[in-house]
């Protein structure tokens, strides 16, 4: 099973392969390291690490673990997933500026004080594409809050024509180009509005991020040492504003497709993420099953149709009949035992909204054959050739592919390929004798569902790989052309519904009016509306949401997951405490 998580994957895996190319820094003696986990104030988990380093302006692993408290933000995630302050105390907003007020207490673990120009700088060294160049690696600034000019810098404007203004030292102002209302919870994910020191930064390469001698963060924890592709050591920063309750944490490097049980077993770890194959022993173990907790991501694994000469999938029916034969129950009960529930949109999971299980297609396998008949093609009599891309060996899709060739009677080549030709495939256009599948993880977005409308009628929100309907020819080039342009977003929306307009089937426009109205007039019940007729739609498959099954040691406290990532770690380390 693979899941492939927004637009970041390349870059992750790409920095797996500098494995053994990397050497190891240390500043903490052999003593410091320990293998016993639950030692007293010691706090001991995995990790992915891909050896990228701990610039939170780069995107990668090792940063994400910047923002679960060995850096700290305007903002993080505190518990129960609940958005708190944290280096802004408060803020306001007025229009599309939001103004954000600093603590005067906050230091970096170097002493210097964190202040207003220090966020205005990291803001504007993480959106300049300069900085990720010299690298070779990807922003850590996704373009998911749309600050004034943060796409016009990408292709050349002015890194300092940036919408972030530091009012006085402890006064930060971020300046949007249309409204955001999830801004703080993109600010509480996403690593570039960490800030760094620029006295420290400034002028300096990429190999200060991998030396905790020149790591310098504002968390509750800093790095004392690091073995890339290994371990990593925090200690408390010695200037932080608050209370530390760890004299350390222990961070191992997961390893792909290793089983965190055994360590946890061995008293080596105090939290273990568990494959799919190690639930039935853990099940079967009382001491083991009474840590076991399941906790669901905000990962949704799905299946987007694939650009295509050949029209069949175009048809509604033809569709819906793929979808409604997917057993989604089966799949999470018997290829995940458990570590999979089953979705019914590709953005928002069953435990943000418990209504979209109802309301979603379900497994129906005797209307998608009729279904299929209805369309011209009876037991998949005359339908061309099904390819399912997903990237590595996919149990999931081995099962799906086994549930469309029996139930619609269709032939299905499921292409297990490597991250490199799963990548050059994404956009291909299959040839008019195939129609086909990809395999596509998606981030659900919340909790604001207005980020789940469109602003515009320019096609659905979310389908990364599936061209705009049935554009093509000269208007499909117009687009992209528009949609990669620094114009003004209003201007760019406008464009864009122009184009899309002239070719896109009346049932996918008229599902767009409906979104579009429903975030003009802020109505949850049109909104809700405008989901399901999406997923009716049936151009993205939901098959279920990632459900991590985790092992927690009983005398760990203040635990809480981070479950918009893939893997889950603690939302911030700054609240765990060891018993």
């Amino acid at each position: 099973m693979n899941i492939k998580v927004k637009k970041t994957v390349s870059v992750l895996s790409a920095s797996l392969m500098t494995l053994m190319m990397m050497g190891s820094f240390s500043i903490a003696s052999a003593a410091q390291r320990t293998s016993a986990a639950s030692s007293t104030g010691t706090f001991t988990f995995y990790t992915i690490d891909d050896m990228v380093g701990f610039d939170p302006a780069i995107f990668s692993w090792d940063a994400r673990q910047d923002e679960l408290g060995i850096f700290e933000g305007l903002v993080h995630f505190g518990p129960n997933f609940k958005v708190v302050p944290a280096i802004a105390t408060h803020w306001t907003t007025k229009g599309n500026v939001w103004t954000f007020y600093l603590r005067k207490n906050a230091r970096f673990s170097n002493g210097d004080p964190v202040t207003a120009p220090d966020f205005v700088y990291s803001m504007r060294r993480a959106i300049n594409p300069v900085t990720a160049q010299l690298v070779k690696h990807q922003s850590s600034y996704l373009g998911d809050v749309p600050i004034k000019n943060a796409n016009r810098i990408v292709v050349g404007y002015p890194v300092n024509s940036l919408g972030v203004k530091a009012i006085n030292n402890y006064t930060l102002q971020i300046t949007l180009s249309q409204p955001d209302p999830s801004l703080l919870t993109q600010l509480a994910t996403d690593m570039w509005q960490l800030p760094v020191d620029p006295k420290v930064v400034s002028g300096k390469n990429e190999s200060i991020w991998t030396n905790p001698a020149t790591v310098v963060s504002d968390g509750p924890y800093m790095l004392s040492s690091y073995t890339p592709g290994t371990d990593e050591i925090l200690v408390p920063n010695p200037y932080y504003y608050g209370k530390v309750p760890l004299k350390q944490i222990h961070v191992l490097a997961s390893k792909s497709g290793a089983s965190e049980l055994l360590p946890f077993e061995n008293n080596q770890s105090d939290m273990a993420i568990l494959n799919p194959q190690d639930v039935p022993a853990v099940n079967a173990n009382s001491t083991l099953k009474n840590q076991l907790q399941h906790v669901q991501t905000a990962v949704n694994y799905t299946l987007q149709v694939t650009p295509s000469l050949n029209s069949a999938l175009q048809n509604l029916k033809v569709r819906q009949a793929f979808a409604e034969s997917i057993n989604k129950e089966a799949i999470a009960k018997s290829v995940l035992l458990g570590t999979g529930v089953p979705a019914y949109d590709g953005k928002v999971t069953t435990w943000m909204a418990p209504w979209i299980a109802q309301d979603g297609l379900q497994y129906n396998p005797t209307n998608a054959q009729k279904l299929m008949q209805e369309a011209g093609y009876p037991g998949g009599k005359g339908f061309p050739t099904v390819r399912i891309l997903t990237a590595s060996p996919d149990k999931v899709a081995e099962a799906i592919q086994q549930m469309w060739e029996q139930t619609l009677g269709v032939t299905v080549d499921l292409q297990e390929v490597s991250w490199n030709v799963y990548v050059s495939q994404l956009n291909q256009v299959l040839p008019a004798n195939e129609v086909g599948f990809t395999q596509y993880g998606q981030y659900s977005q919340f909790p604001s569902w207005k980020s789940l409308m469109p602003t515009t009628l320019a096609g659905l929100p979310g389908f990364t790989n599936v061209p705009r309907w049935s554009l093509s020819g000269s208007d499909a080039t117009k687009l992209e052309q528009v949609i990669t342009s620094p114009m003004d977003p209003s201007e760019k929306n406008y464009l864009e519904s122009q184009l899309i307009a002239k070719d896109e089937p009346m049932a996918v426009r008229s599902v767009m009016k409906i979104g579009v109205k429903a975030l003009q007039t802020n109505n949850v019940s049109l909104m809700k509306q405008y989901i399901i007729a999406k997923n009716h739609l049936a151009y993205v498959l939901p098959v279920y949401t990632v459900n991590n099954a985790i092992l927690l040691r009983s005398n760990v406290h203040g635990y809480f997951p981070m479950r918009m990532w893939l893997v889950t770690p603690p939302v911030w380390l700054g609240d765990i405490s060891v018993k």
